[in-house]
Order: C-alpha cells, then structure tokens, then sequence
C-alpha cells in the first residue's frame, strides 16, 4: 500500500495520522460571521493612518487570491494524486478550510468598504504577480512526476501556507496590539492555527511520500528545495518593501517582517529534512507572543466570546510552530540521533557489564582467597542454598529497559504540553502507589525473609561465613550506581545528590525483590567462577538460584532417587534390590534427604523415569512421585529410560557428532531407540532379543539411575526446551513387546 494507490477498504488506516489531523479540522470548524466586524468598520474610518490603511490594502490585494491557489492545488492536484481514503478526507477538510478563508477575508473586505475592483489589483503590481505566476508553474506541468509532486508538497505546504501566508498574519496581527481592527485580528489568528494544522500535515505528507519513493531524495532534489525556498523568500522580500513603500507602521518594520519570514524558512527547512540556511535563530518579533496569549477577545455591548472550539488562539507563538510540528520534528530529530542513541546504549551496557565482571573477579580472585582457609571447609556441611524462599519478580531488567525506552519515544511524540501534563500524572500515581501500597508492604516481605531463612538455618550461615562477600559486593554495585549518575549529572555535585537521593529509595527497594533472585546470585556465582581453588568456590560461594530437583527410577532391578541442584551437582541415593521397589523408596528418599539436609519444602521440580523396564516398578515410581506432586504442587516430569541413557552417553561423548542408540536391558530381552547427537528421536523404542541387532555409529550400554534422567531434565530446564507433562507409558503391554 502505498499514497499512490487506492484502497477499497475504510479500516484499518495505513495512514492514521491523517485521518487524526483531519478529526481536528472538524472540529475546529468556523465560519465568518462569527466574528463581529462592527468595531474594524470604525477603526477603518476613524482610527488608521494613511500609512497603516495602504499596508493593509496592499495585504488585501493579494491575501484572498493566495488562498484561492492554495485551494485550487488541493482540488487540481493533490486530489488527483493521492488515492487512500484518510488522505483524501484531510485534504478535502482542509480545501474546505480554505474556502472559509477565501470567504472570511472577502467578509472582511466588503463590509469595510473596499470595493470589488480589488480582487484583481494584484495583477498590476510586479510583486505580486510575480508570486501568482510562481504559484501557477506548479499546477498542471509534470504533475505525475514524482519530484514534482513531492517539490509541490514542499512549495505549497512548507513554503507557502507555512511560511508567505505567516509573513501577512505578522503584519494584520500587528493592529489589534494597539486597540485597531480586533475583529480582523480574531479572523486572523483563526487562520494562522488553521494554516499550521495544514502545513504540518502536509509536510507529514511530504516525509511519507519521501519515505516510500527514497530514490527521488537526492541531493539534487534537495538542491530545488532549497532554491524554491530561497525564490519564495525572495519574492515576500519584494512584496513586503512594497506593502510598507509607504514607510513603517507603529509597532514593526519592514525590516522585522524580513528577518522573520528567514526565521520561518529554518523551521520549514528543518521539517522537510533539510538544513537551515539563514542567519535567524530567534524570532525577531517576540510581541507575537502576547498577541496570541490574549487572543480571545470579548465585545462588551454583546458579550460574546469570539474564541472558538479548543482555545484556538491561546498560548505562545513559539508554541504555534512547536506544538503541532512536535510530531514531524520529534521523529526526525529521532532519526538523526537514532544511531548515536544505539551506539550510546551498547557502550553503557558493555561497561555496565564489565564492571559486574571486575567486581565478581575482584571479589573471587582476591578476596575470598585473603578471607577464607580450605582446611577450614568441608564440602558438604557448608554447601546450602543462600535461600530457598522466593519474593516476587515485578519486572526484568530487559523490559524495564524496554519499557523506558518505548516510553520516552510516546512522551516525545507527544505535544510538549501534553508530554508534561502526562509526566506530571504518571509521576503523581507512581509516587502514590509505591507510598501507599507498595513501601509498607516492603518491610513485611523482608521480615518473612528473614524469618524464612532464619527457621531454615541459613540467615546464621549466611553471617558467619558470607557476611563479607555480601558487603564487598554491595558496596562494590552501589559505587558503580553512584559513579554512574555522577556521569549522568556531568559530576555536578547538586545535581548529583539530588539524583542519589531520588535513587536511594528506588534502589534498595530493587535490591530487597528483583536483585535477591536476580542481581545478587548473578554476581556471587561470577564471584564463585573467578575462584582459584576449586573446592573453596563450591563451598564459600553458595547456590544462589532456586532450583532443586529430585529425580525417581524405579523401572530397572533396583531402585534410585537423585537431588540436582542448579549447577548441576548430583547427589545420588540406590538401592539394588531386586523387585523390592515398594519397600525400599522411602527408605532410600529419608537417607538421601537426612544426608543433605534436605526436605520436601525445597523442592522445586519433580522427574520420574516412566519406562521402558519393570511394569511394577514403573507403577512405583510413578505413584510415588505423582503423591510428592499432589503434596508439594511442583511441577513432575516424564522421561524416557531410553532418552536419559542417551543424554547420559552424549556426556561421555561431547565432541562427538553421530547417532546415539540407546539399549536396556529387560529380563525378556532389550529396549533399544535411536537418537541424533541433540538427543531428537531418529526412531520409536524396540523391543529386540539380541542387542547385536541394533548396530549404530555409537553405542554405549550405560548403567541407569536416576541421575541420568535428574540431569536431563535440568539440561531442559535451564536451555528452556520442552518437557512432557508425566503419563503413564508403557503401563500397558506396549505392541512391539508382542513380538518377544
């Protein structure tokens, strides 16, 4: 889909900026005889200079004809041009616009007597023709060209409506500062707003058409950009020395008239894409600003206010350029420094990244070796989870980023007022969740923290023997944080408290929930890596991820239950006692858990082996773990006695890339399955006599147990790949045990 195409279907909008901006014209609709004119006939009269009256008529004289030509290139071209729905109904609105100011300026032309004669006086003065053949050069030649479809939308909506049109609301706005023509004034100042809501659209026209026709912006095109802008302004420099040959008027000067329409010509340039090219950078009659401040004016005998729909006139000048331009300027400005934003990001995150591994290695490499003696460890009596109870995890790191990210984009887009009143109300409900519901609750998860580890022997462990890592390494992560929004405050050192106070509470609070399950045991196992002996790193540095498994096979001869803990330790408990599986399991399970100080508390997930092998050990296994799901609601896995053999042996072979066949022994005869070297089944499980039959690239008869399958599932696990919900295979004869 593209501006150039039509499309038979209403909704969805490809281009719903278009149908916003024409929302707003409808609802910013006004017609002439709204406006009193009573007082601006007796101003005429009464109040103006001989000076100030040929101004205006030389205004006149060619005000209602530039809107004519506006309109006509809505109707001729532009409607010719482009076929989507929405963007035909803003130009419709806004050529519809444009015959309400064909009509309100000739309202105000007939009612304080100028007579008919007028309309076409333009023609005998050169400046002026010269600025209606120009705008006729554009209407009908090449007119399916795209360059000069896109150079019309720059010369009719950026140069003309945005800027020629500005120079005369300059000068007719200039009256009513002194008590003259406030009914001329109010036509006006409806005009200018109507004019900027067209000219920012058309300019958003005019980026779209540039974006989905790239070829035609080259430096060329750009070049008659800028010529067209230069031509423009050089024909208004020749119509204002002729509207002012009578001199000055009270108030402004031909001079300012010139300087500003240079200040108006940057602002369009920069809203095309393109560059400034005149030496004006603040606007040379700043008294605009009062103007339109107090813009709706009230006549007392009547007592009618003249502003009409959303405070049309109301606010800056400044603001009649920025606000509504905040669209098209703000994702230009995006574009431009897009790539140095992206740069930007990538460094912070790099050296946020190199500082959490220089604190770990500092901390494992050098500390810990000045703090702690092996001969004063023994592994399994000091190996415990730092903690085992969860606090919630309220948001990732990465979509924390992501959500500020996207964030300050919609704030930036937004109108500047908008933007601040929508800040403002975010901040206020932010501050009011975290003070009313969110700070008191703090402390409450923070004690059952404590009390939590504490009941589990832990918080006593934890201030004995890893008091100081803990302190190293806080103390390490908030200087990174200070030093870093020291960088942000350029080191100024308000600016720098301010922002440390701010972040204070913030920080502990992420400190408290988030980073104990996410920051602290990242940088303790970076710590436990960097570690130059072996066994004080297991021992020192504790297991800091909540992840312990308890694995059950109970499918061959005899039985095995095996705990796994994040790092992949096993602690394996068996008992090969033939076809005793009943008897045995819980005994083996209470000698596993006694061993490692273990309960059922801790356990996190469940795996059970569910077969091929022993039909009653199968229906043991199974049972058993099926009650420790129903009495711990962790979640229990199925797996395959045939897949974990074959991760088991893809162990014993890392680097190597071929087929793995599995084989287990059965009193009837084996169980084989082939698998590829990723552990993906290349066969279905067979039953066969002789094991000689199942040849493969590789095959290893490895002994089972529950570590095997413990492993397997913790491999699946922590590389998020899927695991099978437990079901009861193989409890049934399967087919293929026929053939034996």
């Amino acid at each position: 889909m593209s501006l150039l195409e039509a499309d038979p279907i209403y909704k969805p909008f490809n281009y719903p900026w278009a149908y916003d901006a024409w929302l707003q014209q409808q609802r910013i609709h006004w017609i002439p005889e709204e406006v009193p004119l009573a007082d601006d006939v007796k101003d005429w009269k009464t109040k103006l200079s001989n000076v100030e009256k040929n101004l205006l008529t030389q205004i006149f004289r060619f005000f209602t004809q530039a809107d004519i030509e506006v309109n006509n290139c809505y109707m001729r071209h532009y409607s010719n041009i482009f076929k989507p729905t929405e963007i035909r109904m803003m130009l419709a609105s806004f050529s519809n616009m444009e015959t309400i100011h064909i009509a309100a300026y000739s309202y105000l032309l007939d009612t304080i007597g100028m007579p008919e004669s007028e309309y076409q006086a333009f023609l005998k003065y050169d400046a002026m023709r010269k600025k209606y053949e120009y705008m006729l050069e554009f209407e009908e030649s090449k007119k399916h060209d795209k360059k000069h479809v896109a150079k019309t939308l720059a010369v009719f909506g950026a140069f003309t409506e945005g800027l020629q049109l500005f120079a005369s609301f300059a000068i007719l706005l200039n009256f009513q500062r002194f008590g003259k023509m406030k009914g001329m004034g109010q036509i006006i100042a409806w005009s200018a707003r109507d004019e900027t809501l067209h000219t920012n659209s058309i300019i958003m026209l005019f980026n779209t058409f540039i974006k989905e026709n790239n070829e035609i912006w080259d430096n060329e095109f750009k070049e008659e950009l800028y010529s067209a802008c230069r031509t423009i302004v050089e024909l208004e420099d020749e119509f204002i020395k002729l509207a002012f040959d009578l001199g000055d008027v009270e108030g402004l000067s031909a001079e300012e008239v010139r300087n500003y329409i240079r200040y108006v010509a940057n602002r369009r340039l920069m809203q095309l894409g393109l560059e400034s090219i005149y030496d004006v950078n603040d606007n040379p009659v700043p008294w605009l600003d009062e103007i339109l401040n107090g813009v709706e004016h009230t006549n007392f005998f009547e007592n009618r206010v003249t502003e009409y729909s959303r405070a049309a006139t109301q606010g800056t000048w400044e603001e009649a350029f920025t606000e509504n331009d905040t669209n098209n300027s703000s994702v230009n400005n995006l574009k431009q420094s897009a790539i140095k934003f992206i740069l930007l990001l990538i460094i912070m995150i790099f050296l946020s990244n190199l500082a959490s591994s220089l604190i770990a290695y500092s901390v494992g490499h050098f500390i810990i070796q000045n703090t702690y003696s092996i001969q004063d460890i023994t592994y399994e009596e000091t190996i415990v989870p730092l903690w085992s109870f969860r606090l919630p995890l309220l948001l990732s790191n990465f979509h924390a980023l992501a959500c500020g990210f996207v964030s300050s984009i919609v704030v930036s887009i937004l109108l500047p007022k908008k933007s601040k009143e929508l800040s403002n109300k975010m901040l206020d409900l932010t501050l009011f969740i975290l003070k009313t519901f969110l700070t008191p609750i703090i402390p409450i998860f923070v004690l059952g923290l404590a009390l939590k580890m504490q009941h589990d022997q832990v918080l006593s462990i934890i201030f004995k023997d890893y008091s100081i890592i803990f302190i190293i390494i806080a103390s390490a992560t908030y200087l990174y944080v200070f030093l870093l929004y020291g960088a942000a405050n350029s080191f100024k050192i308000t600016s720098w408290i301010a922002s440390i106070g701010n972040m204070i509470p913030a920080f502990i609070t992420a400190m408290s929930t988030m980073s104990s399950n996410a920051t602290m045991p990242l940088s303790l196992e970076g710590s436990k890596k960097n570690v130059k002996q072996p066994d004080i790193a297991s021992s020192v540095v504790p297991i800091t991820a909540s992840f312990h498994l308890v694995a059950i096979d109970t499918v061959g001869i005899g039985s095995s239950i095996a705990i796994v803990d994040y790092d992949g330790n096993c602690f394996v408990e068996r008992n090969f006692t033939s076809n005793r599986h009943a008897e045995s399991f819980f005994q083996i399970l209470s000698t596993l858990f006694d061993k490692h100080n273990y309960n059922y508390d801790k356990i996190d997930h469940l795996a059970v082996v569910v077969g091929p092998g022993s039909f009653t050990g199968i229906r043991v296994g199974i049972s058993a773990a099926q009650g420790i799901n129903l009495a711990t609601n962790k979640p229990l896995y199925g797996v395959s006695a045939l897949e974990a053999q074959a991760y088991a042996i893809s162990l014993l072979c890392a680097n190597s890339k071929k087929n793995i066949r599995a084989i287990i022994k059965n009193a009837q005869g084996f169980y084989t399955q082939l698998f590829d070297f990723n552990l993906l089944p290349l066969s279905g499980p067979t039953a066969v006599r002789d094991p000689g039959h199942a040849t493969s690239s590789t095959h290893m008869d490895c002994n089972l147990n529950a570590s095997h399958a413990g492993l397997l599932v913790h491999y699946r696990l922590k590389n998020k790949q899927k695991l099978k919900e437990v079901e009861a295979l193989y409890l049934n004869e399967p087919q293929y045990m026929k053939s034996l």
